[in-house]
């Protein structure tokens, strides 16, 4: 199925990103770099905006996790947004054949009638 090789691909493209951007954003050894902060500059976590400060490793484990799992929930919605779509606008196509064939029909009936009633 060429639906599921592309999202495949993408979804590993997208892990190859996370992984380069996680690489280039630390100093070499698995950790992202903190800008030094004076004592005049320090903020609360909630006053510069942040959620929450990451603690540790393990709950930037768990973040990224829950995002590549969020991210596939949202890859499997999309696909079967698309599958009940293409199949609702192959039962229009279907109705409107069906329709148009009954138009016909019809048409043609109603044609005759009149030929019936004109001699």
């Amino acid at each position: 199925d060429a639906d599921a090789v592309s999202w495949s691909i993408r979804r590993d493209t997208l892990v190859i990103f996370y992984l380069l951007y996680s690489f280039m954003s630390s100093n070499g050894n698995g950790v992202p770099p903190q800008a030094p902060v004076s004592s005049s500059d320090a903020k609360p976590a909630a006053a510069a905006g942040m959620k929450r400060p990451p603690s540790d490793d393990n709950s930037q484990q768990q973040l990224s996790e829950k995002k590549l799992r969020r991210l596939e929930k949202n890859r499997l919605s999309a696909r079967e947004c698309r599958r009940r779509k293409r199949e609702a606008t192959e039962h229009l196509e279907r109705e409107i054949n069906v329709l148009e064939g009954e138009n016909l029909r019809l048409r043609l009936q109603l044609q005759v009638r009149f030929r019936m009633f004109k001699y």
